[in-house]
């Protein structure tokens, strides 16, 4: 049986490729391209594209506002300093593009200790 998604498969990383689960993935290079149709050169706009360890051979393009939650998220607006830092990368299942409520890929923070809820224990902390 043909996989519709391994049929059209993508250049770029879709929400197919995380299997309904969130992902952490650590970046590996980060650049800019000129992303549209080809057949439409005049519609390209410049996208910041990311490449991920786990996902070598499917780059991602962040919309503005993956790269505008990444830049907050590393405290830096220059991506270069976004090498070897962690996101996590998720389906987002109500995304509005084009008037249509559509899925696609998101970007949030990885939970750092201090932020993680603590084990829960029988025993006293006394």
């Amino acid at each position: 049986m043909a996989n519709v998604n391994k049929v059209y498969r993508s250049n770029w990383l879709q929400c197919a490729d995380l299997n309904g689960s969130s992902r952490i993935l650590r970046i590996c290079e980060v650049w800019e391209e000129m992303v549209g149709n080809d057949s439409e050169p005049k519609k390209k706009r410049p996208r910041i594209v990311v490449r991920f360890e786990e996902f070598v051979d499917y780059p991602m393009i962040f919309n503005t506002t993956n790269a505008r939650n990444a830049a907050k998220i590393f405290q830096s607006d220059d991506t270069d300093k976004w090498i070897g830092k962690q996101l996590i990368v998720y389906v987002d299942n109500n995304i509005s593009y084009g008037g249509k409520t559509v899925d696609g890929l998101r970007v949030k923070a990885v939970p750092t200790r201090a932020t993680q809820p603590a084990e829960l224990s029988d025993e006293a902390p006394f």
